[in-house]
């Protein structure tokens, strides 16, 4: 016998249920952790990439599990390309300023993705996380010789010898993680580190 709420049980409801869900998957964040399978990318230097053949410039970050992300920057003085990489491409020394500028440059939110403080956590629109960001102690030491502080080009606010190396767990300083070292909780360009908040809070 069909009641007022047959409805519910027609094909219609279905799709329309199934929409609402989808809508809601896209929009409602999701509480994501490490421990859910997410991978960590753990920065251990970037380079720029001159290519010979097209005469383009590309900005390498490598990461520590030897993958690493390459996207197009602005052109930088050909005499920083000192290593040639193979027959068509040019590399400079690892973790130069002016390559990490040009790069910030020709791409904001690229450069602050890799840098962990631009989508890399969930949230309203953005519901899945890409992979959290750490940066190796190399990476850390380096930056700290240069005087370079990331947060000039849109990264975290991790002033130069302020780590203490020594403590960090893991051998790496987690960007875009809470204090838990768990859970991913975007930081927000010129945001200190929540690892290195607590770091220097217990110091």
């Amino acid at each position: 016998m069909k009641t007022k709420f047959g409805w519910t049980n027609s094909m219609g409801f279905v799709i329309a249920v199934a929409i609402i869900l989808l809508i809601g998957a896209l929009i409602v964040p999701m509480r994501t952790s490490l421990g859910q399978g997410i991978d960590e990318r753990v920065i251990d230097a970037w380079y720029g990439v001159y290519n010979i053949d097209t005469g383009k410039y590309y900005f390498h970050v490598s990461f520590a599990d030897g993958s690493y992300r390459e996207t197009p920057m602005n052109p930088i003085a050909k005499s920083y390309f000192v290593t040639k990489a193979n027959n068509n491409t040019l590399m400079t020394q690892k973790n130069l300023i002016p390559v990490i500028e040009a790069a910030y440059a020709a791409d904001k939110t690229a450069v602050q993705t890799d840098l962990g403080t631009y989508d890399n956590a969930p949230a309203v629109f953005h519901p899945f996380s890409n992979e959290p960001v750490a940066y190796s102690v190399g990476l850390l030491q380096a930056m700290t010789q240069a005087h370079f502080n990331p947060e000039s080009v849109g990264g975290p606010d991790v002033p130069p010898g302020s780590v203490p190396l020594a403590k960090l767990g893991g051998g790496s300083l987690q960007i875009d993680t809470q204090v838990n070292g768990n859970t991913i909780r975007q930081c927000k360009p010129g945001e200190v580190p929540f690892q290195l908040v607590q770091l220097q809070h217990n110091s």
